[in-house]
């Protein structure tokens, strides 16, 4: 990052260059720009070269009778068990001895229980001491409970959901959605990389640089030489972004600006205190003067691996002054908002976090979401990972976005119509996994409200040779539930299919994680950094500064790896329709968010050890800090900048990169 007055006499080339436009504004900011397609362009309009070749592919007669089976199973559910998640009703059934349905000899439910038949569950409900007693007394334990949500998360006896579900005060129960971060492998960042299908150049590049980059990052590590003002191992994002030079040529370091950082965990390692002693976070016993410590509001007590602490080893390189909090967003989406408000509560300024959970909606704002626009809208800079599942401009896509698309094809059973199967183009109505990294799952929603959608569908995910169902996610849909069914394994090889069981046509979003599409659109990126007021950061590649400054173009393009956007949403955050007047919901419905926002360095050094997947930390959970402590340099510039003044700043000084102009 760099930063300078206007019109200055030391006005540097590299933010000439930068700048495309005249700038009537304090400070210009280096940060790099992520662009996005014009509002006119839609996110499900484009398909990949790859699915224009995909030859027809129709569903085989045997798929289609194990369909059927499961759908008739589906319309004998009892009022309880609608509001139950398919995938547990087949783990009871199982446990039952029973069969899931009557023609479906390969499908296995997709459920985790625990050494106690016991499985995590997210219970949307309306709160009372009354239900969480009755909880306990069903052997429910580690419960927590949020209100203003009505949210609970608990582990439970699988065969005491039924009964549960009987509740007057539970409108359904699903498999506890588990949270991810946003960093990169090294085997994710070398397959996206090689198998990039629109920037062969950009691809040789990254491969030639990243040896040098990994022997930058074992110097780094091995012979630190002098110590500097921020620790033994410093983010190559520093001098990429030219913070260093705006720490010295404005006197600014992010004092007097708190930074609240989300992730899986701070201090699982129990190493935090060594951090402090070497500099490379604030405390008492940091050799450089940075004393106030780092305030953890909660962490998450086991099982992480401080990746927020990775985070925060980044914006102390940036921004060392800045007082810096963590809280854990990795105990369900409800905790998550929670500690959200926590941290503003906490007097944050700037908030950063690199976490999403699977069953965010694309289409309207969700309780984490809705945080995000609480304490934006109380003063508060929130930067939020876009996510690492690629994008369709380099071939690297794993969805699929656009209006369901009648096959022609019926599932009669008899006198009974069970559905009509999808097609994602023209006499294709499988879409298969081609390759993708270490999180291959599915999750679909389409643009009903959430907590009230009536029409219902259903995902299903055959083998191979396209004959047989394995996995499905079935669950109803009546009028209470979400649109979502969630699928959490997913191999390459295997096949997709959807079905609308009942109801009207709608937008899907269909996502397959970090997996890709053999037919595939834009649009990846959703959830709470869509939020209108966060900045959704993308991440571009350190080493492509060359040892220097970002200078934008085609010189420091995105991760081939980056999400994409854009992103339409169809519902206000209270479940009214955007565009009341288009009750189909198609392509031109809602509004059109202009996201991912900008984009930051990834692939950097920290103090982690080299095969702990966070040295060298890819990952558009590395770009958000860089991002975060960019802005808390520009707030301790000129703290009365307002947040739009600040998202202005950040985005009309940012370099323009890749193609000319706004890119998605």
């Amino acid at each position: 990052m760099k930063m300078k007055k206007n019109k200055s006499p030391n006005s540097c080339s590299r933010a000439n260059r930068a700048s495309k436009q005249s700038l009537r504004i304090l400070l210009a900011i280096s940060v790099i720009a992520l662009a996005v397609f014009t509002l006119n362009i839609l996110p499900y309009s484009t398909r990949t070269a790859r699915a224009a070749q995909a030859q027809s592919e129709k569903i085989s007669d045997s798929a289609l009778s194990q369909i059927r089976s499961l759908m008739e199973a589906k319309l004998a559910r009892t009022p309880e068990q609608q509001k139950i998640d398919s995938n547990l009703l087949a783990a009871i059934k199982v446990n039952r001895g029973e069969a899931i349905a009557a023609n479906a000899p390969a499908l296995q439910p997709d459920v985790k229980l625990d050494a106690n038949g016991k499985v995590l569950v997210d219970i949307t409900a309306r709160v009372t001491n009354g239900l969480l007693e009755q909880l306990r007394a069903s052997g429910a334990e580690d419960v927590l409970a949020f209100k203003q949500y009505d949210s609970i998360r608990a582990r439970i006896p699988l065969l005491q959901l039924e009964f549960l579900a009987g509740s007057p005060n539970i409108k359904s129960i699903i498999r506890a959605v588990e949270a991810q971060t946003q960093r990169a492998t090294q085997d994710e960042i070398a397959a996206r990389t090689a198998q990039s299908q629109s920037f062969a150049a950009r691809a040789n590049r990254v491969r030639a640089q990243l040896p040098q980059a990994m022997r930058t990052v074992t110097t780094q590590q091995d012979d630190p030489g002098p110590i500097t003002n921020i620790g033994l191992a410093t983010s190559a994002g520093d001098t990429a972004h030219a913070a260093a030079s705006a720490r010295t040529t404005f006197g600014v370091n992010g004092a007097g600006i708190k930074i609240g950082v989300l992730s899986d965990s701070y201090n699982n390692m129990g190493v935090a205190a060594t951090n402090v002693l070497t500099g490379d976070l604030p405390g008492v016993g940091n050799p450089n003067g940075f004393t106030t410590p780092v305030t953890v509001l909660q962490d998450l007590g086991s099982g992480g691996t401080d990746e927020g602490r990775a985070m925060m080893q980044i914006v102390h390189d940036l921004a060392p002054g800045a007082q810096l909090y963590f809280a854990t967003a990795f105990l369900g989406s409800a905790s998550f908002a929670n500690n959200i408000q926590s941290l503003r509560t906490n007097g944050c300024d700037i908030i950063i976090d690199d976490v999403f959970y699977s069953n965010e909606s694309p289409f309207q704002d969700a309780i984490i979401a809705q945080a995000v626009n609480t304490v934006t809208a109380a003063g508060a800079l929130y930067f939020s990972s876009a996510g690492n599942s690629g994008n369709l401009t380099d071939g690297t896509s794993g969805v699929w976005e656009g209006d369901f698309n009648d096959s022609g094809v019926d599932l009669m059973d008899g006198a009974n119509n069970l559905g009509r199967l999808h097609q994602f183009s023209a006499g294709v109505t499988l879409n298969t996994v081609n390759s993708g990294g270490s999180s291959r799952r599915i999750d679909m929603m389409w643009s009903d409200p959430l907590a009230g959608s009536g029409n219902d569908y259903d995902v299903y995910v055959l083998n191979n040779a396209g004959t047989s169902i394995l996995r499905s996610s079935d669950s109803s849909q009546t009028g209470t539930q979400d649109p979502y069914e969630g699928i959490s394994t997913l191999n390459v090889g295997e096949k997709i299919a959807i079905v609308k069981f009942s109801g009207a046509a709608r937008a899907i979003h269909l996502n397959t994680g970090r997996a890709r599409l053999l037919i595939a659109t834009s649009g990846q990126t959703k959830g709470h950094s869509c939020a209108a007021d966060a900045f959704g950061v993308a991440a571009v590649n350190a080493s492509s500064a060359g040892g220097g400054a970002f200078v934008g173009g085609a010189t420091n393009p995105t991760e081939t790896f980056s999400s994409d956007g854009t992103r339409r949403v169809f519902y206000n955050a209270n479940g009214t329709a955007i565009t009341p007047g288009n009750v189909l919901f198609a392509t031109s419905g809602g509004t059109v968010r202009q996201k991912p926002d900008i984009a930051a360095a990834d692939g950097v050094a920290t103090t982690f050890p080299g095969g702990s997947g966070l040295n060298p930390f890819f990952g558009t959970s590395a770009a958000a800090p860089h991002a975060g402590a960019i802005a808390a340099l520009l707030k301790q510039f000129k703290p009365t900048l307002t947040t739009s003044q600040v998202r202005t700043i950040l985005t009309s000084t940012a370099l323009d990169i890749e193609a000319v102009g706004i890119d998605r």
